[in-house]
């Protein structure tokens, strides 16, 4: 092999992959349609000559056609991640193998654990001859590997949040670190007689997420912390979004399956010790949240006490799975899903926080939200419970000021929301900005279909809101 071709490139597995490539000589061609995630590479790998890179969408048969002149082999790599869209692969697919049918370039596909589960199988059999090559993958994990239920638990330990898990911890499974599988797939493209047939990655050997969890202990010097979600509240979540339990199920299906596909293949890989270690390591360095930094911590405690004397109460100061921007708790920045919406509305200030911070009178003037109990003033560190759509909702008051803004979020079902809201006067009125974020096992199942329901919700609460204050504001003559 004197040159590759990586489709999506800028993936986890695909930056590994190319990484491997250049160190065995070979030229590259990363392909992907991020300029941002291309830039990365090139600043990555400048010392190199080998690599040359090209933007266009996968299942752009044209542009691909393009990028393959004189590639021997085309890799690509599906559903390693929750969020492969089905549409998408089969597009990129059909491009692919028409490329390599016109250029007479071999192919390699690598297909993970996340086949949906509305996605027969097989989904992409080997074609006649030997000149295309299908390996199956157990759920890969290292840093640069995002949109796994491995980094989602990860990333919460380096956060210091405990992880909710909607799989058993306890059921041993197997595991491959990124780079490893990178070396092995680029170890069976370079064997002529590999082509042709199926194969499956095996990987350092059979172990269970608490087992696996336990080796971040000496790294972020605290024990990982499992909140799992099981009985009501897990039966609750797969009526209310039922891709949950279809993305489970498959998801431990086709870890059992595994071994069945084609001819085992593997080496001497990394040990999890060591890979989580290194993961780990890197992963703090990324998302900076070592305690958050010296200078968030001292605008978090400045902005918070600011507050409390604002409204003259005392709480807690409990801002997990926040992040402080400005000196005024925000939204987690880092979450599957963030929302953000605004809307003018017609009435004063006064009225639209009153109507808002109202909060047990919310059912009066929100048909979705159907009781609300508050156990405290308007002030940080106070609670209400309250059930919308059917979910009870136990939420926490985490900044207030004034007339102008609230801050409030906490778990739920295995989701963590963080929700800001704004209030700006205006020459007619004012604008009501709202951000919402959500995180966790059920968001990461499906972070479209649960940023649909999110904005859904949102839009309407903004709806309500506006017809709500604009009413009063009418019938009371405040003008």
């Amino acid at each position: 092999m004197l040159k590759a071709m990586v489709v999506r490139a800028g993936s986890g597995w695909g930056k590994a992959l190319v990484k491997q490539l250049i160190g065995a000589n070979v030229e590259v061609v990363a392909y992907s349609g991020s300029q941002r995630k291309l830039e990365a590479l090139k600043e990555a790998f400048s010392s190199s000559s080998l690599l040359r890179t090209a933007r266009g969408e996968a299942g752009n048969r044209s542009k691909l056609l393009a990028a393959a002149e004189g590639v021997d082999v085309i890799f690509c790599g599906v559903y390693l991640t929750y969020d492969d869209n089905p549409e998408k692969v089969r597009r990129m697919l059909e491009a692919v193998r028409s490329v390599a049918a016109a250029t007479g370039a071999k192919t390699v596909t690598l297909e993970g654990v996340y086949l949906p589960a509305d996605e027969e199988e097989p989904m992409n059999p080997n074609l006649p001859g030997a000149t295309s090559m299908r390996i199956f993958s157990p759920e890969l994990y290292g840093d640069a590997v995002s949109n796994t239920l491995i980094h989602y638990a990860l990333r919460k330990i380096v956060q210091g949040k405990p992880v909710k898990l909607l799989i058993d911890p306890s059921v041993r499974r197997d595991y491959l670190y990124v780079d490893d599988a990178a070396r092995y797939v680029l170890e069976l493209a370079s064997m002529e007689s590999a082509y042709g047939g199926d194969w499956h990655l095996r990987g350092t050997g059979p172990i269970s997420q608490a087992e696996l969890f336990d080796f971040t202990s000496p790294v972020v010097q605290a024990a990982p912390r499992f909140e799992p979600i099981g009985g009501w509240q897990r039966r609750l979540l797969q009526l209310y979004e039922p891709k949950v339990k279809g993305m489970l199920d498959r998801y431990e299906k086709r870890w059992d399956a595994l071994g069945t596909y084609g001819k085992g293949y593997g080496g001497v890989s990394i040990s999890y010790q060591e890979g989580i270690a290194s993961t780990v390591k890197r992963m703090l360095a990324k998302y900076k949240v070592q305690s958050f930094n010296s200078k968030s911590s001292e605008m978090r405690s400045l902005k918070m006490k600011k507050s409390k004397e604002a409204v003259g109460v005392t709480g807690s100061e409990n801002t997990e799975g926040m992040s402080v921007r400005g000196g005024a708790i925000d939204v987690d920045r880092n979450a599957q899903v963030i929302v953000d919406l605004s809307i003018e509305i017609e009435a004063s200030q006064e009225t639209v926080w009153g109507i808002q911070t109202g909060i047990e009178q919310w059912p009066t003037w929100q048909k979705d939200i159907a009781q609300v109990r508050l156990s405290g003033p308007i002030a940080i560190g106070s609670t209400f419970r309250w059930e919308t759509h059917g979910l009870q909702i136990v939420s926490t008051i985490l900044e207030v000021d004034p007339m102008n803004r609230i801050v409030w979020g906490g778990p739920a079902h295995g989701i963590e929301g963080v929700h800001v809201w704004s209030i700006t006067p205006t020459p007619k009125g004012v604008l009501v900005h709202t951000t919402e974020s959500w995180d966790g096992p059920p968001v990461a199942a499906d972070p479209d279909g649960m940023s649909a329901a999110l904005e859904a919700s949102l839009s309407a609460w903004l709806a309500a809101l506006k017809t709500a204050a604009e009413s009063l504001q009418l019938t009371s003559g405040d003008k």
